[in-house]
């Protein structure tokens, strides 16, 4: 400022000699002005480590390019805060040489802090007020030239500062050099960084990198073409080599440099894009579409000759079922429809038709809707079922009111092409009731089984229209109905069955209703069988309200005394329902009554059972009294035997027994129940077909008195009856009672006693012969068993059985138990006995 000052003076006054001699004097050497800067400017750069730091950090800039090496020697300091103030000055001032001096810093290994000194780059001005090119240039070198992991923050921050206003022929040589001799991860970082007018060259000089091994490299290399202004020849071939053969995003980037860019000619472009609009890459893809059809506010480069390669994409895009790829062409369907031929618009519908719609299918039938509402006046053209389902309702969708109506008349010689699906959505989609009654009629032209699941939507309609005051409207969704029943269309069924005043239509809504409300359908059928006797919808009631029912059935019952809903009601009721069945018993005489109360009751309908047998008889009734109480029947046998006209006998034999001879088939009860009977039957009262039928199951010893008893009895009846049994069993010990009975008066007794002689004189010598054998003649008695045994005569062989049994011996066994299977019931019978006799043996 002082030399300054002085040369003003001089200036006005050349003869002033005071100015001049200063101004010698501050230029002389050691001890004069200049030193004195030198050690001011020095001692500065100290105190940049101390507390005047702010002070010095002021002073310095201000002093600028004279400062510049005092700063730089600053920076070789091994204070912390000297190289931190030094470095931070030199990156920020505009003073020759303060790049230089950093990167002569920065490549100087004796440098105690390089760390600080690499830091201060981001801190170095934007391009176009930075004046030390030179520098900059040279710190370029220099950082490329330092060593990982160093450098590459280092060189981000200078790359970032940017060289793009800066000369091609001061920057390029220089990159170009520097790529030729950088490793490859600091010629990424050149390759990547806008060169402004040097980049045509370095884009020529990136030619080589687009085939590297290194990803990043080639990424650099791309990013390098980007930035070019023109490409050269090899450029645009490399350019081209990598759209064949590169990684998704090169080719995808390799893209946007020769198409977007226009770079290549019109012919090669449009196959370019054709090509690529059915690429399988995401990435390469959207670089396409993003062009020819932007998804912000863009222009578009949609063109006529990109048709083929849109079309094959999104048909490609609608097979795979590609959520995001549909969604992708169906943006560009916006700009490429006006092109597209009317077939081709119905295809890309026909090929949503199997689509899910989240997947963005629904969009492309809109956007391919709109393109055609001026083109499609008649869908009937296309042979294609779906595609006119597809037209149908997008018609339906997007017109309203008379128009909407125009468009279904149109449809009525073709809804028999529409799926079921289509006529659904159509009457669950009008708000016009008349338009709704035309979709009720054509979805019952086709048969029930075809028809879709029905939505809720569907039902509002169906209800709404279930109260419509037309008739045809009504039959038709009650069709509906019945077919296809809802919960949610009960509360108007039962509007309608509140006005419905016909029996038969009555009965067939509340079907209906049933089926749709299930339970909630009780009410309406009990107050319809209070006063309609309707089996049909009895059950319907009891399936629908189960036990809830048990009153409503209750009182039908008692109202029309119908036997099937008697048993309907039993199923339903169980035990609660004895009280109806006794009812019903007694009034009818119904055995099935009695039968279904013993199956709910068990023991507990004993007195039931007596009281049916003793009013109505029947063979069931003694069936089940036996089964249930076994021997404690008999004295209700009994009182139903004496309280009625049927024979005694009768009691004990089933119903198909027609009479004598008795045989022991003709039991039905129990033996011992039978025997009972017969001891506690009034003697009286008995008959001889009593004592006969009760005779197969009397014990040998009651069998043996009663026979004693009764070859006396005065009653004819019983004497015939005892001399038949003598006879059936073969009693021999008892041929001298029979004697007398042969001048009895009653002829039935002279024959029975002349039988029963006959029958014993037959067996009278064999068994006294078998006596008369004893032990020694066992053998040949057992021979002679043996033979009669097969004897074609039935006596003969009963015979034989006797005979084995009075000889005891344990080998007549297997004869007996061959007797067993005899064709006779007698020979059987006397197989039996014998076996008996035999006891233990």
């Amino acid at each position: 400022e002082a030399k300054a000052a002085f040369r003003a003076a001089l200036e006005e006054d050349p003869a002033c000699e005071e100015a001049a001699r200063a101004i010698v004097e501050a230029e002389a050497g050691p001890g004069g002005i200049e030193e004195e800067l030198k050690d001011r400017i020095t001692a500065l750069v100290w105190k940049l480590g101390g507390p005047e730091r702010e002070q010095a950090d002021h002073d310095l800039r201000r002093i600028g390019a004279r400062a510049v090496p005092f700063l730089e020697e600053g920076l070789r300091s091994a204070d912390v805060g000297i190289v931190t103030g030094a470095a931070t000055i030199l990156s920020q001032i505009r003073a020759a040489g303060a790049r230089g001096a950093l990167a002569r810093a920065v490549a100087d290994p004796k440098i105690a802090f390089p760390d600080i000194v690499r830091g201060v780059v981001d801190d170095i001005p934007q391009t176009g007020h930075e004046v030390d090119l030179a520098g900059r240039c040279a710190l370029l070198r220099a950082v490329v030239r330092m060593e990982e992991p160093a450098r590459t923050p280092v060189l981000r921050r200078l790359l970032g500062r940017g060289f793009f206003n800066e000369p091609a022929a001061a920057v390029g040589p220089l990159v170009v050099e520097l790529l030729a001799e950088a490793d490859d991860g600091a010629r990424t970082m050149l390759l990547d960084t806008q060169w402004g007018p040097a980049s045509t060259v370095i884009a020529a000089a990136a030619v080589p990198y687009l085939r590297s091994g290194n990803a990043d490299l080639r990424s650099g290399a791309l990013t390098a073409c980007s930035y070019a202004q023109e490409l050269s020849p090899p450029a645009l071939d490399a350019l081209r080599r990598v759209l064949e053969e590169g990684e998704p995003v090169e080719r995808a980037r390799a893209f946007r440099i020769l198409v977007v860019r226009g770079l290549v000619p019109p012919a090669e472009q449009v196959a370019l894009v054709n090509r690529f609009l059915v690429e399988e890459d995401v990435q390469v893809l959207d670089a396409v579409l993003h062009w020819i059809a932007p998804p912000n506010s863009g222009p578009a480069h949609w063109e006529a000759a990109y048709a083929p390669g849109f079309l094959a994409g999104i048909r490609k895009a609608l097979e795979s079922k590609e959520g995001d790829r549909i969604q992708r062409y169906t943006r560009v369907l916006v700009q490429a429809g006006p092109d597209l031929s009317e077939e081709d618009l119905i295809d890309l519908m026909v090929r949503c038709s199997g689509v899910p719609t989240e997947l963005g299918s629904w969009s492309v039938v809109e956007t391919a809707l709109a393109h055609l509402s001026n083109r499609m006046q008649s869908q009937a053209k296309s042979g294609d079922r779906a595609v006119l389902d597809r037209v149908f309702l997008l018609g339906l969708g997007r017109l309203e009111r008379e128009m909407l109506k125009s468009w279904v008349s149109k449809w009525g010689s073709l809804s028999h092409h529409l799926a079921p699906e289509s006529l659904c959505a159509f009457a669950e989609g009008v708000a016009d009731p008349e338009l709704r009654q035309t979709a009720w009629h054509w979805i019952l032209q086709r048969p029930d089984a075809t028809w879709p699941a029905f939505s809720p939507k569907f039902y509002e309609a169906l209800a709404a229209d279930l109260l419509d005051a037309d008739v045809n409207v009504l039959n038709n969704t009650l069709r509906i109905a019945s077919t296809r029943p809802d919960p949610s269309l009960a509360p108007a069924l039962r509007q309608v069955i509140a006005r419905t005043t016909n029996e038969a239509q009555l009965k067939e809504r509340l079907r209906i209703l049933v089926k749709c409300a299930g339970k909630g359908a009780q009410p309406a059928l009990a107050a319809y069988l209070a006063r309609v006797e309707d089996p049909a919808l009895l059950l319907i009631l009891i399936a629908t309200a189960g036990k809830d029912a048990i009153p409503d059935v209750r009182d039908y019952v008692r109202r029309t005394g119908n036997r099937d809903a008697l048993l309907a009601f039993v199923e339903l009721a169980g035990r609660e329902a004895a009280p109806e069945l006794r009812w019903f018993m007694e009034k009818s005489g119904d055995t099935l009554a009695l039968q279904k109360l013993v199956e709910l009751l068990g023991p507990g309908a004993i007195p039931d059972v007596r009281a049916f047998l003793l009013e109505h008889g029947g063979v069931f009734a003694r069936d089940e009294l036996v089964r249930l109480a076994g021997r404690q029947a008999v004295p209700i046998l009994v009182e139903w035997a004496l309280a009625s006209d049927r024979p005694a006998w009768r009691v004990l034999c089933g119903s198909t027994t027609s009479g004598p001879p008795p045989v022991a088939e003709n039991l039905s009860v129990p033996p011992e129940v039978a025997v009972a009977f017969f001891e506690a039957f009034p003697e009286e009262k008995r008959t001889g077909i009593l004592f006969q039928q009760v005779s197969f199951v009397l014990p040998a010893e009651k069998r043996n008195a009663y026979v004693n008893g009764y070859l006396s009895d005065p009653r004819p009846d019983m004497a015939a009856a005892a001399a038949w049994v003598v006879r059936r069993f073969n009693m021999v010990e008892y041929w001298p009672r029979l004697l007398p009975l042969l001048d009895n008066a009653d002829e039935k007794v002279r024959i029975e006693a002349q039988e029963a002689l006959d029958s014993i004189r037959k067996y009278r010598e064999l068994k006294e012969s078998f006596e008369r054998y004893g032990m020694e003649g066992s053998k040949k008695a057992l021979d002679d068993a043996a033979a009669l045994a097969k004897d074609p005569d039935p006596v003969k062989r009963k015979g034989a059985a006797l005979a084995l049994g009075a000889l005891g011996e344990p080998s007549g066994v297997p004869l007996l138990l061959a007797l067993l299977d005899d064709k006779d019931p007698s020979v059987r019978e006397a197989a039996l006995s014998a076996l008996e006799r035999l006891g233990g043996k």
